[in-house]
């Protein structure tokens, strides 16, 4: 039986000295998490993320892999540097812990601002746990989107290998070639 996504809205966590700046809605759905996340940030929205993600997040969601992570950005993902360091750490300390998703899909529209300066660095957030993708367009997120989710594997099963392997990334990239090199491991 499918349940109704649960929705969560990150201005329910801004307990923060200073007014969170942006907005961030987080619905699961199955073995779907869409975050849509309104910037330009700053340290305070990014704890209030981080909290929400912990407290109502986390619980809903199955461990090792077993479900996708969409995050679609709007107007900006500017944010300063403390900000950056926060959710770097969240990601990395989630991962330890056994929460990453089989693979991180991020829609970054031209429109974003700071989209093409930060893309790479925004995805580097992901990538140390994970295969992520950063695609321009909607329609290229359904695309990715829907050959992601056919490729889950059942609960309970073992996870496939990486898939959606974004080869803009240098380790991404070393990794590809490596496979392409005569002799190398399959």
């Amino acid at each position: 039986m499918k349940r109704e996504p649960a929705i969560f809205c990150s201005t329910a966590y801004d307990d923060a000295e200073f007014r969170a700046h942006g907005r961030t809605r987080v619905q699961i759905d199955g073995r779907l998490l869409r975050i849509d996340a309104w910037g330009p940030f700053n340290l305070e929205l990014v704890q209030a993320q981080i909290r929400l993600l912990r407290s109502e997040v986390k619980p809903l969601l199955p461990l090792e892999g077993g479900f996708v992570e969409l995050i679609h950005y709007h107007d900006s993902i500017l944010m300063p540097e403390p900000a950056w360091q926060a959710l770097q750490s969240f990601v990395d300390q989630s991962a330890a812990l056994g929460f990453a998703a089989q693979t991180t899909l991020i829609l970054l529209g031209e429109e974003v601002e700071g989209g093409f300066m930060f893309a790479e660095r925004l995805a580097s957030i992901w990538a140390r746990s994970r295969p992520v993708q950063v695609l321009r367009r909607a329609d290229e997120l359904e695309e990715a989107l829907q050959r992601v989710m056919a490729g889950l594997p059942t609960p309970g099963t073992q996870a496939p290998g990486h898939f959606g392997l974004d080869t803009s990334s240098s380790a991404a990239a070393s990794e590809l070639a490596a496979q392409k090199q005569p002799g190398a491991a399959a």
